[in-house]
C-alpha cells in the first residue's frame, strides 16, 4: 500500500514538474546525479527509468548507477529505453561499475532482479550473450558465494528465456590471475617480524606480509601453522593473495597440507568454510591441475590424495572447483570414492554437490553411462552415486540418468523426496 501511494504521489509530482516553465526542473542541476537527487530524493527508487527519461531527455542513468536500485540497474541492461547508447555500451558500463566491488555495489541483487525480469519479459539473445560473457570473465576474481550465485543464475537464465540462444558455457576450470606488484603495493614485509611471528603467533602478521616477503627458511610446519590460525580466524583474504603465498611456498606446500590435514580434526577453533573454500580453489589450481588423466582414474592415488592432503577441505569445495573436478577423467570408482569422502553439511552445500559435481559427471560419463553397471540394484546405485546428496536430486534426473532405476520400492526415500518427484 505504501509503495502504491508513493508511486501515485510521484506521478502527480511528475505531471506538475512538466507543467512549469522549467520543464522537469532540468536547469536547476548541473548533471544527472544532482537532478535526480534534487527532484526525487529518496523516492527515486520508486520511479521507473522510463519516467525519468521522459521527464528529462538529458538524463543519463549510466552516470547515476550509484543512485539506482538493483532493480533499476537490471532493467537498464535489458529493457528497451529511449535515448541511451547501444545495449553493448550500456551492459559493459554497468558491469564495469558493478565489478569494482561486486558485493558492495549490489551485483547479487542485480542478478536476482535480472532473473525476475527474464521470467516476465523477452530479453534479446545478444544481451544474454554479453551478460554471460562478462559474468564468466569475472569469475576467477569473485568471492566464492558470488561465484556460486553466478553459476546458478546463468543456469536459470538459460531455462527461463534463453533456450533458443547459443550462450557461452562457464569456464570448466578457473585460473586466478596474480599481480604481485598490485598485491604488494605499500605492504611492509619485515622478514625479522615474520620469522619471530612464525614461531610464536603466525597470524600476528597480515597474510599479505607473508605473501609479499621472500619467505626465507619457510618450512612446511610454518605454513601449516599459518593455515591453522588463518582458516579459523575472522579475517579473509582474496584468492590472489593465497595464490601468491602458495606459489612462493610451493616447495613446502605438500608437506604443509599433510601436517594441517592430520591436525585439523583436533583444532581448538573450527575452520571457516568460506575461507577454506578459497584456499581449496587455489590448491586446486596449483596441485589438482597437475594430475594426469590416468591418475584421475587411479583409485589408490585418488584415495591417498584425499586422505593425506585434502580431507578437511573437501566439504567446502566451491561450485567452480566441483564443476572443474567433474570434468576430469574420472572413472566411476574414483568418482564414487570422492563422493564418499565429502560430508553433507547443509542444504546449500548439498545442492551445490548435486548441480556442479554429481549430475555433470554422471551425465557426461560415456564409458559407463550413469555408472549403472557398478551397482546390482536401484538402492545400491543410488547410494554409490549420490550418497547422502540423493535427497537434493529431482526424481526426473534420477530416471533420466538411469532408465532402470526403480524408485517405488526404495524405503530410504523421504516423503518430501517422493512428493517432489511425483509433482515435478
Amino acid at each position: 500500500m505504501f509503495h502504491m501511494k508513493v508511486l501515485e504521489f510521484m506521478k502527480v509530482i511528475s505531471l506538475c514538474v512538466l507543467c512549469v516553465p522549467d520543464a522537469g526542473c532540468v536547469s536547476t542541476a548541473n548533471n544527472s546525479v544532482e537532478w535526480l537527487q534534487k527532484n526525487f530524493g529518496p523516492f527515486s527508487q520508486f520511479v521507473p527509468l522510463t519516467d525519468l527519461l521522459s521527464i528529462n531527455r538529458l538524463f543519463d542513468p549510466l552516470e547515476t548507477l550509484d543512485n539506482l536500485t538493483p532493480k533499476q540497474v537490471a532493467g537498464l541492461m535489458v529493457e528497451d529505453l529511449p535515448g541511451l547508447p547501444e545495449k553493448e555500451v550500456v551492459i559493459n558500463t554497468v558491469f564495469d561499475y558493478l565489478l569494482v566491488s561486486p558485493v558492495e555495489r549490489g551485483l547479487p541483487d542485480v542478478l536476482q532482479n535480472l532473473l525476475s525480469i527474464s521470467q516476465m519479459a523477452i530479453i534479446p539473445c545478444s544481451s544474454y550473450i554479453l551478460i554471460f560473457q562478462r559474468l564468466f570473465q569475472a569469475l576467477p576474481s569473485l568471492p566464492t558465494e558470488v561465484e556460486t550465485l553466478i553459476l546458478h543464475t546463468t543456469g536459470e537464465l538459460k531455462q527461463n528465456g534463453a533456450r533458443d540462444c547459443s550462450l557461452p558455457e562457464p569456464p570448466t576450470c578457473l585460473v586466478t590471475p596474480v599481480n604481485a606488484t598490485r598485491v604488494c603495493s605499500g605492504v611492509n614485509s619485515n622478514e625479522t617480524l615474520l620469522s619471530a611471528g612464525l614461531v610464536s603467533a603466525p597470524c600476528s602478521a597480515d597474510l599479505q606480509q607473508y605473501a609479499c616477503s621472500s619467505l626465507t627458511g619457510f618450512t612446511a610446519g610454518n605454513l601449516a601453522g599459518l593455515l591453522k590460525c588463518q582458516l579459523s580466524s575472522s579475517r579473509s583474504y582474496s584468492k590472489e593473495i593465497w595464490k601468491l603465498l602458495f606459489t612462493k611456498a610451493n616447495d613446502v606446500l605438500d608437506g604443509a597440507l599433510i601436517i594441517f590435514s592430520s591436525a585439523a580434526a583436533n583444532m581448538s577453533q573450527p575452520i571457516r568454510g568460506d575461507v577454506v573454500s578459497q584456499v581449496l580453489d587455489v590448491i586446486g589450481e596449483l596441485r589438482l591441475e597437475r594430475i594426469s588423466p590416468d591418475q584421475w582414474r587411479d583409485l589408490p592415488f585418488i584415495s591417498m590424495l584425499l586422505g593425506q592432503y585434502l580431507k578437511p577441505f573437501l566439504p567446502f569445495a566451491s561450485s567452480s572447483l566441483l564443476l572443474c573436478t567433474s570434468s576430469k577423467n574420472l572413472s566411476c570408482q574414483t568418482y564414487q570414492h570422492i563422493l564418499s569422502e565429502v560430508t553433507l553439511l547443509n542444504e546449500t552445500q548439498g545442492r551445490n554437490m548435486v548441480n556442479f559435481f554429481i549430475l555433470p559427471f554422471l551425465r557426461r560419463n560415456t564409458t559407463d553411462a550413469g555408472c549403472v553397471s557398478t551397482a546390482n540394484n536401484s538402492v545400491e546405485w543410488l547410494q554409490k552415486n549420490f550418497g547422502p546428496f540423493s535427497q537434493f536430486v529431482p526424481l526426473t534426473d534420477l530416471l533420466s540418468i538411469n532408465r532402470l532405476f526403480d524408485p517405488v520400492c526404495l524405503h530410504i526415500f523421504t516423503c518430501d523426496f517422493i512428493k517432489e518427484g511425483l509433482y515435478k
